[in-house]
């Protein structure tokens, strides 16, 4: 069996924990009155960001995981599904945790071209072939 491609650790400084959790971001869009809510919010699982239980409690908020190029990853997002000039609500955004070993995070992992191996993940072998 080979090496897992792609292993996760918790994010925080010199923590050598398996993680637990990766956040989920809840991102609604800020328009005016009524249209505020025909607008789909945006949803984004950020993989390369996790933390083990302890962490997670210290570290995952919304002021430390809405850096700048999170936020521009999901204004760019916006402009994709949402009529111009409507923007992401920042200041209502919401974060959830999402289980590292829950079936969700194993589907998304797959859709990103990742199969699970082990204690961390690989490109499958119908991509490596045409890579």
């Amino acid at each position: 069996m080979n090496a897992p491609e792609l292993v996760l650790s918790c994010n925080a400084a010199g923590c050598l924990a398996l993680p637990e959790w990766t956040p989920r971001l809840f991102v609604p869009a800020r328009a005016a009155g009524e249209e505020n809510h025909q607008h789909t919010p945006i949803r984004m699982m950020l993989v390369d960001i996790h933390f083990c239980a302890p962490h997670w409690e210290m570290y995952a908020s919304l002021d430390s995981i809405l850096r700048d190029e999170i936020k521009a990853r999901i204004e760019e997002r916006g402009r994709q599904i949402w009529p111009q000039g409507v923007r992401p609500d920042f200041d209502a955004a919401l974060i959830y945790k999402v289980g590292i070993h829950t079936p969700e995070f194993a589907r998304f992992i797959e859709r990103l071209g990742y199969q699970t191996d082990g204690l961390g993940f690989s490109r499958s072998t119908v991509q490596r072939r045409h890579a």
